[in-house]
């Protein structure tokens, strides 16, 4: 006849398999746990260079903005020059004005004298 096992070689047995599938999970929480470190650090690369890229793009625009700026105050420093000149042919037509007002009234009085 066969020898049935004692209740403690069962217990035994029982520990042992729990004990290496215990073993199993440690081992993989283990893996796990490294791909992840392993993650961190690609994840930490890639952000390191997204913000050098971003630190490159944001030059950039500092650099456009500024150039845009200089530009437009290059415009209105133009402007105010044309606006200049502009005031001086007003000047010059107020003045051409007033010498043929001048000359009108010296014409009517000469044609007055004439007529006379």
């Amino acid at each position: 006849m066969a020898r049935q096992p004692s209740e403690r070689t069962r217990l035994e047995v029982l520990l042992e398999a729990m004990r290496d599938q215990i073993r199993v999970v440690a081992e993989g929480h283990s893996a796990l746990d490294a791909k992840l470190d392993r993650l961190g650090q690609q994840l930490g690369q890639r952000l390191d260079r997204l913000e050098q890229r971003l630190g490159f793009v944001e030059q950039g625009l500092l650099a456009f903005s500024s150039e845009v700026r200089q530009r437009f105050e290059r415009v209105d420093q133009r402007f105010e020059q044309i606006d200049q000149r502009f005031d001086q042919m007003d000047q010059r037509f107020d003045q051409m004005d007033q010498r043929l007002e001048g000359i009108d009234h010296r014409l009517i009085v000469h044609e007055q004298l004439h007529q006379n």
